[in-house]
């Protein structure tokens, strides 16, 4: 399982991700925009959990999220 804690800003995001142990995997900036964002999703894959910032953005952000990133 990885997990990320996805920093969700109007013009870009900033994920970081760590494995079950708590050790740093990578951190990745990428835009805000639909198809970054789809992309990154694919990227990481399916066997994720995702906090998302509480904010308007991360709002769109959670919208736009796979149904298998959610607890």
């Amino acid at each position: 399982m990885i997990y990320i804690g996805l920093d969700a800003h109007k013009k870009f995001c900033w994920a970081s991700m760590m494995d079950g142990s708590g050790n740093k995997i990578d951190q990745k900036k990428f835009p805000t925009r639909e198809d970054d964002l789809n992309a990154f999703v694919n990227e990481v894959g399916s066997n994720t959990r995702v906090v998302v910032e509480a904010s308007t953005t991360g709002l769109y952000v959670y919208a736009l999220a796979p149904e298998e990133w959610m607890l």
